[in-house]
């Protein structure tokens, strides 16, 4: 991870501690764990200190995007006209890798670093490795719902409303999705809507669709 990826991780995961509670407009991201501790912070900061560190082992989720669009062209004198598309997690991945320069391969995968307050998305690929900026999420609501058996054995969902947002050159949007994560394994499938554009050109569109998030695994991640 460069210096400047990692410095704005770093600072990006600072700000929303600071700001919890007190702005309603911080950005706090996807929050699995709900606080960050100062131990975790503090470790942060260590990995901030020695980016020429080998990459640690982190708590990820697979992302994958299932979403259809209604794609209006831009206006001519002749009008304008709407087409449906389809777009996956490989549209997604396409669209961070010309805003960063980057060549993925056909086997590239979009995850989500699930210990931390803050979004941290990355695209895990033999061929390049890219930590982002260009989509994060925003948590709006949770609502808990547990159920503890005779035996002391704890079980519940958690219920998320959140907006997803994409900001590349060529693909942006926000989502806004409503799910229930499986808190035994982190689980969760999403269903939104959002608008946005698509294309060099930037067309509008509107979108809905999945958005699902794997079971969290421990896995080595930037």
């Amino acid at each position: 991870m460069t210096n400047t990826l990692l410095h704005r991780c770093v600072q990006r995961i600072i700000a929303s501690v600071l700001c919890r509670g007190a702005h309603s407009s911080c950005r706090q991201g996807f929050d699995l764990k709900q606080s960050l501790s100062i131990p975790v912070l503090a470790a942060l900061l260590a990995v901030g200190a020695a980016h020429g560190a080998t990459t640690a082992t982190q708590q990820v989720q697979t992302v994958n995007f299932t979403l259809t669009a209604i794609v209006q062209t831009r206006s001519t004198t002749a009008g304008s006209s709407c087409t449906n598309a389809s777009l996956a997690t490989k549209d997604v991945i396409a669209a961070l890798g010309q805003a960063t320069g980057k060549t993925f391969s056909s086997s590239a995968q979009l995850a989500l670093i699930a210990n931390s307050t803050n979004s941290m998305f990355y695209v895990r690929d033999a061929v390049n490795t890219l930590v982002n900026d260009n989509l994060w999420m925003d948590t709006l609501g949770v609502v808990t719902k547990t159920t503890t058996s005779k035996s002391g054995q704890t079980t519940g969902s958690q219920y998320e409303v959140g907006v997803l947002r994409l900001q590349t050159p060529t693909l942006n949007m926000s989502l806004y999705g409503y799910g229930a994560q499986t808190l035994a394994t982190g689980a969760l499938t999403a269903s939104g809507f959002g608008a946005g554009t698509v294309g060099a050109n930037q067309d509008q569109a509107i979108f809905k669709g999945t958005v699902a998030f794997s079971a969290i695994k421990a896995q080595s991640a930037p």
